[in-house]
């Protein structure tokens, strides 16, 4: 027998059928970051890249292992992550996460870890063009930029508390 227009079927009421419905994964809190170290050695995925993108990821790793005084782990198959600091979240869970670290990005190149804060803030203002999200950098390349104050600023962030 067919329902008349714009009435809901008989069962459970809709509060129960709502509550029957398993969370999906993305409502599920995620106890471990989707991303974490891998065994593939930065130097390996450096090799990969096009020539102009290495030259800058070359010297990112450069400045980011003097920085921190880590080689270097690949983060997933795309993040070069350098250092380790603890991420303490809202609800008291904490994850290691990397201090500093870099991706190639079809836009251009996303440093991970330097955040727009007062702290660096006159460093980033005299950077060349660049745009920040919470905790990251975006530069095109690094010509683009002044490579003495990325360097700067990159040492500023790993000495940060």
């Amino acid at each position: 027998m067919a329902q008349p227009r714009g009435q809901k079927p008989a069962g459970k009421p809709p509060a129960a059928r709502a509550a029957a419905k398993a969370p999906s994964k993305s409502a599920r809190p995620s106890r471990t970051p989707k991303t974490t170290p891998t065994r593939v050695a930065v130097e390996a995925f450096l090799a990969t890249l096009d020539a102009a993108v290495q030259r800058d990821c070359r010297k990112l790793d450069a400045w980011m292992r003097a920085a921190t005084g880590s080689a270097g782990a690949m983060y997933g198959k795309q993040i070069a992550g350098y250092g380790t600091v603890t991420l303490r979240y809202a609800d008291g869970r904490e994850a290691p996460w990397l201090r500093l670290g870099f991706s190639p990005r079809a836009q251009g190149l996303t440093l991970y870890g330097v955040s727009p804060d007062p702290s660096v803030s006159a460093l980033l203002s005299t950077l060349g063009p660049h745009s920040t999200g919470k905790a990251c950098l975006y530069v095109k390349r690094l010509a683009d930029v002044d490579e003495a104050v990325l360097r700067a600023l990159l040492f500023a962030v790993a000495r940060a508390p």
